[in-house]
């Protein structure tokens, strides 16, 4: 359900329908909230999985409603593999699961790593990442949702300058905002923090400690919405293939580097090498994309975009 919702969020992006796939997560929390709210009792693990699991279903069939009320599309699921574009999508495909693959390796080791270190640290690491990761989502999701239609868009009439000039719009306004946002987070983060997860056994300490390490995670939302950015242009060059390239090889060299960084810092470590792994990768992201348009540039007399190969 999260892989069709993923495919109909894109195929709304493309009619500048910001109808996120996330729309699933939200349903699922709404829904354990409804439940501990009214029947606190009834709550467990099997309880709260098969919530999620009824969310998620719920939200693909809204979704599709909200497809077929938009812009009429009618959905017919099938896979024939002497289609060039269903061959063609199944190898990309192939490319994006050894990254995601990749990329479980690395947080699984660093949820290894942080139960290694005093009682705790697993804990303080994971709400760090719960205040994290909405807040990465949401910036990464609203430049994706802003720029990227519109930079496919000049690229397939051929205008490559102007889809260059809003390429650098978008990623100078994210990283001006997002880095403003950031900073206001990061001179907040103790009383936020406290606010969001203080109280029962959390205490002052432990609340002190979690805005610690969540300082690393916050000088990392700039780097994510212009990650987002170059998301867009990548595809929008149809160079997907190196983007799942370059998540794996930045999460090996975070893999290896996380080890060393908690020997010598601890759990504090591991937040660094997760920003400075984020940093890597959009310069990577950076170079490829320009790469692209070097290549564009060069050969714009006979053709006028990248091919998809």
């Amino acid at each position: 359900t999260v892989a069709v919702s993923a495919l109909w969020s894109a195929i709304l992006g493309g009619y500048r329908i910001p109808f996120a796939s996330d729309l699933n997560g939200v349903l699922g929390r709404l829904l354990v909230l409804a439940v501990l709210l009214v029947r606190p009792n009834l709550i467990s693990l099997n309880a709260i999985c098969w919530m999620l699991v009824v969310a998620s279903v719920l939200s693909l069939v809204v979704q599709w409603r909200f497809l077929r009320v938009t812009i009429g599309l009618k959905y017919r699921p099938m896979l024939d593999l002497r289609n060039d574009l269903v061959r063609r999508m199944l190898r990309h495909s192939a490319y994006f699961l050894l990254a995601s693959i990749a990329i479980q390796t690395c947080d699984s080791q660093m949820r290894r790593l942080t139960t290694l270190a005093e009682p705790g640290t697993a804990t303080a690491v994971g709400l760090c990442f719960s205040l994290y990761i909405p807040l990465s989502v949401i910036l990464g999701r609203m430049f994706a949702f802003a720029y990227g239609p519109t930079y496919m868009e000049l690229r397939s009439r051929g205008k490559l300058r102007e889809a260059r000039g809003l390429l650098m719009q978008g990623g100078l306004l994210a990283l001006v905002s997002c880095g403003g946002l950031a900073l206001v987070v990061i001179a907040t983060r103790e009383p936020l923090m406290g606010l969001l997860f203080g109280g029962g056994q959390i205490d002052q300490v432990a609340v002190t400690r979690m805005s610690n390490l969540l300082a690393p995670l916050l000088f990392a939302l700039p780097s994510v919405s212009l990650q987002a950015v170059l998301f867009a242009a990548g595809l929008g060059a149809g160079r997907a293939n190196f983007l799942p390239i370059i998540w794996s090889l930045v999460s090996g060299l975070q893999f290896i580097c996380m080890g060393y960084a908690f020997v010598w810092w601890g759990p504090l470590g591991i937040m660094w090498s997760y920003a400075l792994a984020s940093y890597l990768q959009l310069a990577a992201m950076a170079l490829a994309i320009g790469y692209v348009s070097y290549l564009e540039k060069r050969e714009s007399p006979r053709r006028p975009a990248a091919t998809l190969d």
